[in-house]
């Protein structure tokens, strides 16, 4: 029997061509869906193409909400924060793309930049001005001393680094922090804690290890998603939640913005 144009016979079944070419192109258009995708959630991925910046507060004692999908990564251990936030954005390069071998590498050097953090500017809510976040910030040798040593370049991405700093900032005061850095299969990834007590005045306020920040960055071609997560855990009343909320928030938006100078990239 002779079928109509435009007809497909599959066994008994006679169809259109229209649906069945739909059925046949499926899995492409699916293949070629946004890169990203392999990362993060249809609905925060939908927000941030939109220009958006996607944003969750945590409960006391909650779990990250946002964190990207990635394997091999232990930057995020189970947590039970007293205040935190984290964020997402998508930052666009202007150059070479970064998950080529040359441009993770660039990444990897760029977050090991520790003395460029020094004078970044940083919203404070408490004040309700902008000023300078990290008055000082570099390299040390190790985490009992505050020995200068030159902020380290590599010649290839090793599977992690780790990396003692010392900053003095507007809200913490004068502290040495441990940082991990992980070159992870299709990501890029650094843990930040604290390696001395926190002080207020004379009193220990955030004891050591207990104020996190954790940043990832996963590329896909000439596109940079950011994820930054900010916790601290403390038996010390937080006063008002939310402008605390809003001060680790803006923290990691000037890590964001500072990050994006370094690799010429816009969000």
């Amino acid at each position: 029997m002779r079928l109509p144009l435009g007809a497909i016979r599959i066994g008994r079944w006679r169809l259109s061509a229209g649906p069945v070419l739909a059925l046949i192109l499926l899995p492409a258009v699916l293949c070629g869906s946004d890169p990203l995708t392999r990362f993060l959630n249809p609905a925060s991925l939908s927000a941030l193409r939109s220009g958006g910046t996607v944003v969750s507060r945590l409960a006391v004692g909650g779990v990250p909400r946002l964190l990207p999908s990635f394997g091999g990564d232990e930057g995020v251990a189970p947590i039970h924060p007293t205040i935190g936030v984290e964020m997402l954005r998508i930052l666009v390069g202007n150059g070479e793309p970064f998950e080529t071998p040359q441009g993770m590498l660039r990444l990897f050097n760029s977050l090991h930049a520790v003395s460029t953090l020094k004078g970044i500017p940083y919203y404070s809510v408490t004040r309700s001005n902008t000023q300078v976040l990290f008055s000082q910030s570099f390299a040390v040798a190790d985490p009992r001393g505050n020995t200068r040593i030159p902020d380290p370049v590599f010649d290839s991405l090793p599977r992690t680094d780790v990396l003692y700093t010392f900053q003095e900032d507007q809200n913490f005061g004068r502290n040495t922090y441990r940082e991990v850095f992980s070159a992870v299969e299709d990501h890029l990834s650094v843990r930040i804690e604290n390696v001395t007590n926190i002080m207020l005045l004379f009193v220990p306020i955030i004891r050591p290890h207990d104020l996190v920040s954790y940043v990832a960055l996963m590329p896909a071609g000439n596109e940079l998603a950011f994820y930054g997560l900010a916790y601290l855990t403390t038996g010390f009343p937080i006063g008002d939640r939310h402008s605390r909320e809003e001060s680790l928030l803006n923290r990691l938006k000037a890590m964001e913005t500072w990050l994006a100078g370094r690799v010429g990239a816009t969000p």
